[in-house]
């Protein structure tokens, strides 16, 4: 729980960067969803390189990076000032 806290907070902390006050839901989305997908996929796909895992599990930690990301973005575009 504390890794994906620490990464709602920075996607957070990116978003407060690059999107104003009252920014469209979509825009809030877009930004959001992207930064958090890559965050939550990235290490699981840099992990593939010194641990080799069956091609289903890393799909699924794909998928599940895909689907973090989606309602982290979900979320924030809701709750946006």
């Amino acid at each position: 729980i504390l890794l994906f806290l620490i990464i709602t907070t920075l996607v957070g902390y990116v978003g407060a960067l690059t999107l104003a006050s009252g920014t469209a839901f979509g825009s809030v989305f877009q930004v959001i969803g992207l930064t958090a997908v890559l965050a939550h996929t990235t290490g699981g796909m840099l992990n593939e390189v010194w641990f080799t895992k069956p091609l289903r599990a890393r799909l699924m930690n794909l998928l599940d990076g895909i689907v973090y990301g989606v309602v982290t973005g979900l979320i924030f575009a809701w709750l946006w000032p």
